[in-house]
């Protein structure tokens, strides 16, 4: 008799979160677990909560319905469940096993008849009565198959750091089987600059933006005004659309518009705080208990909690506002790079890789994707990270990060299929792919580096560089490069003239003697570094490749050549000796010997024949090599 009530309105039942599987279960929980915990705060105890938090109003308790829509087969659902009409918990965005968080975060109550109110001053015995009345089994509040889910709310109110909280506590009802619950804590806060460090900030920022703005603007007119001048002018947009397709004018465009895009959000963000703190400064918020009529408390929490879930949401566009200029701002930085050689190997490595990296990834989106799919299809009725394709993916994905789930697909499904997709996904995915990914990179990696050289400057030197200049600059012991660049404009120098120091220093009145040597030396080693063709790894293996080719060809020509002087002097030698011939020198070329065909001996013609022959082949091997 005691476990037939377990879960009904006698004090006995499941007060843990996580045993909370049935319906009969939320009634329990919410009065046996949720509402002993705000007990002082129902009619005139203690407000505070745990310490340092105050419940405002009450207790909000609301669930959403489900559509009711025709069964897959009307007939097995009338002979077996009695009715044809299905409600399938299909969350929004989400799938049959849990809704995504942003969906559900906040979501309010809907129609009237959907959600209801336990306000504290009611007292501690009325609420738990309005508890009984609408979520006991036999109630006609909690319906049997129409609920999705059942969520409580309570907002808390912390003076200490002046947010307000809202608890949510979520029961989805999918028809899987087991419900899945959580609880989120989501918290506002109700004063966004809390020191004039904080304004001070936003300003610097503002600042800075607006400067590279302005800066962009200011270099497009100039380029309009310098264009206008000129018979064939172009107009304003075909002059934006070349200035923009650089790197540096395109990278301060895309910051400038995710700044104010992140301005534009951020404004509305603060003005719906506002409008909050004034719901809250309202008369029916005079107290804690709320005052004025019924109707005007019951309709001040429901603005409140309006707007506060409103927040709530709108900071999920916030952070990906924030996240998004946070992503574009580090472009400037990594063109600023560009002038340190050895700050550049990076970005120029993931230039330079670009191409490959893609046409890679479509080898691997291919690989991968095809091993997701066989693990829904094999361990996806049985495994829960493999339930459907998201999941399978999120699987997949941290098993290459080398968080494998090894013992969970064993138990699950098997151990000869979970043997065999395993091993088989880490070789060709963890092993092989990654592998040749790393390759890709590292060889784009080595031509980049050889491209840089060993001589340029590490930071450090270039500071002290730079300092060096600036201090010398400031008492006068050195010319600046724009000094001596407006100085050279004067004189014709052509491409191949030669200019040493003492002409340099003619050229530019007033250029020391130490300063012409630096510059001239260090445009020697740029040109020597700039000329330098430097390779990958993959073009110095195939040019090794083919110079070893062309060295064993070599090889060979020598020891044909010298057979064919062995042999030539052999048959000169017969000659010789037969006293029934006229005696000649011999007729090889390699000899020296005088090349009349008259003389030459037949053999010797045909193995000359075989080595123009073998070295036209040679030609070509070598040239087919080269190309490759």
């Amino acid at each position: 008799e005691e476990q037939q009530r377990l879960g009904l309105d006698e004090e006995v039942g499941m007060k843990v979160l996580g045993n909370v599987n049935t319906r009969q279960d939320i009634h329990s929980w919410l009065r046996l677990g949720l509402l002993p915990i705000f007990k002082e705060s129902f009619g005139s105890g203690d407000p505070v909560q745990w310490g340092y938090n105050a419940a405002v109003g009450g207790i909000r308790v609301s669930q959403q319905v489900a559509d009711g829509q025709q069964c897959h087969d009307g007939e097995f659902a009338v002979r077996f469940f009695g009715s044809g009409l299905c409600y399938p918990a299909q969350f929004p965005g989400g799938g049959y096993l849990q809704p995504p968080l942003p969906e559900v975060l906040a979501t309010s109550g809907g129609d009237a008849d959907s959600a209801m109110w336990v306000l504290f001053e009611d007292g501690w015995e009325a609420g738990l009565n309005q508890v009984d009345e609408f979520l006991r089994p036999e109630g006609t509040w909690l319906g049997s198959g129409q609920p999705e889910a059942v969520t409580a709310t309570v907002p808390l109110y912390n003076p200490e750091l002046n947010i307000l909280t809202l608890v949510y506590a979520e029961f989805f009802l999918p028809r899987s089987g087991k419900q899945w619950t959580r609880v989120v804590a989501p918290a506002i806060l109700l004063q966004l600059y809390r020191s004039i460090w904080h304004i001070i900030a936003d300003v610097l920022l503002c600042a800075q933006v607006a400067w590279i703005a302005a800066k962009e603007i200011w270099g497009t007119l100039l380029d309009w005004r310098g264009n206008a001048s000129r018979d064939d002018g172009e107009s304003l947009v075909v002059i934006m659309w070349t200035r923009y397709q650089r790197a540096e004018s395109l990278s301060s465009a895309v910051v400038t518009v995710s700044f104010l895009l992140l301005c534009a959000i951020w404004g509305n963000f603060c003005w719906m705080t506002q409008q909050l703190v004034e719901t809250m400064e309202s008369p029916v918020f005079g107290s804690r208990l709320l005052m004025g009529t019924e109707q005007e408390k019951v309709l001040g929490l429901l603005v409140l909690m309006e707007r506060a879930e409103g927040i709530v949401r709108y900071a999920l566009v916030v952070r990906a506002a924030r996240a998004l200029f946070l992503l574009v701002a580090p472009i400037k930085v990594f063109l600023a790079f560009s002038a340190q050689p050895r700050l550049s190997l990076l970005t120029e490595t993931l230039r330079t890789c670009l191409t490959d990296v893609l046409h890679f990834l479509v080898i691997f989106s291919v690989i991968f994707t095809t091993y997701a799919t066989i693990g829904l299809v094999l361990f996806g009725g049985s495994v829960d990270h493999f339930a459907d394709i998201e999941r399978a993916f999120n699987s997949c994905y941290r098993i290459v990060l080398g968080d494998m789930l090894w013992e969970d697909l064993r138990r699950k499904a098997g151990p000869l299929p979970a043997t065999v997709w395993v091993i088989s996904f880490c070789f060709i995915n963890a092993f092989v792919l990654l592998n040749m990914l790393l390759a890709v990179v590292l060889d784009c990696y080595m031509e980049v580096k050889g491209r840089v050289g060993s001589a340029c400057e590490t930071l450090p030197e270039q500071a002290q560089e730079t300092l060096r200049r600036w201090w010398r600059n400031k008492k006068g012991q050195r010319m600046t490069v724009s000094q001596i660049l407006e100085q050279l404009k004067r004189h014709e120098v052509g491409p191949e003239a030669k200019i040493g120091i003492r002409q340099f220093r003619n050229m530019v009145p007033g250029l020391g003697a130490p300063q012409a040597f630096r510059l001239l030396s260090g445009a020697v080693g740029l040109w020597e570094d700039t000329e330098g063709q430097s390779r990958s790894l993959s073009q110095s293996i195939i040019l090794i490749s083919a110079i070893d080719t062309y060295v064993r060809n070599i090889n060979r020509s020598i020891g044909l050549l010298l057979t064919v002087k062995g042999t030539a002097w052999t048959n000169y030698n017969r000659t010789a000796t037969d006293t029934s011939k006229p005696h000649s020198a011999p007729t090889s070329p390699i000899l020296r010997a005088p090349a009349s065909p008259a003389l030459r001996p037949p053999a010797e013609d045909a193995l000359l024949a075989l080595v123009r022959r073998h070295r036209a082949e040679q030609r070509q091997d070598f040239g087919r090599v080269l190309s490759r």
